[in-house]
């Protein structure tokens, strides 16, 4: 019998825009992604399918980061934090630069998966767009830290704008849990 893996929720960075609901946000994600325990969760990316893992959100009033680590990541996040750092340099703004690589908006599950990037930032997260990220490996330069780079094994991110709000935020994580578990499906056939 499979044994259901051990995931402990962790608040990493928030802001006073809204509160979130840990038991909602908890029951979401275990009646997505773990019941029931069946052929599916072997075709889980890491961490989901390692025995333990945390799950760190972010949210801004601009948008919301859902993202699934194991310990070393998750200690890799608390040293960033400990400096007052945010946990993934490079990875997301939501003004343009003059040179832009990605720019998502109004974008419904986007996924990127097993991807390099060597720019920052990475993506331009504009109104209305829901991301997946599963083996995104993020290069920066930074002024405090030189260069660096981070690995997301698993993570979602959603920016709030007219269609995607704080006050819908639960059937948007649960609309795109249930999303990428199709599409881990539908690769068990390839």
């Amino acid at each position: 019998m499979q044994q259901r893996p051990r995931a402990a929720l962790y608040l990493a960075m928030t802001d006073n825009h809204f509160i979130l609901d840990n038991k909602k946000l908890r029951s979401i994600i275990e009646k997505r992604l773990f019941a029931p325990l069946c052929e599916i969760n072997k075709l889980f990316p890491p961490p989901l399918c390692e025995p333990q893992f945390s799950v760190i959100t972010i949210h801004t009033e601009d948008y919301f980061i859902l993202c699934f680590v194991d310990p070393d990541e998750k200690k890799r996040i608390d040293d960033l934090m400990d400096k007052n750092y945010y946990p993934f340099p490079g990875l997301i703004c939501t003004e343009a630069p003059p040179i832009s690589p990605i720019i998502l908006e109004n974008a419904r599950n986007v996924i990127f998966h097993s991807c390099t990037a060597y720019f920052e930032p990475s993506f331009i997260l504009k109104k209305d767009s829901t991301v997946i990220l599963i083996n995104y490996k993020q290069h920066v330069n930074t002024v405090e830290m030189g260069e660096y780079h981070y690995n997301i094994k698993l993570a979602y991110l959603i920016s709030f704008g007219n269609e995607l709000t704080f006050d819908n935020i639960y059937e948007t994580i649960d609309e795109l849990l249930a999303y990428s578990v199709k599409q881990w499906d539908r690769a068990k056939d390839f």
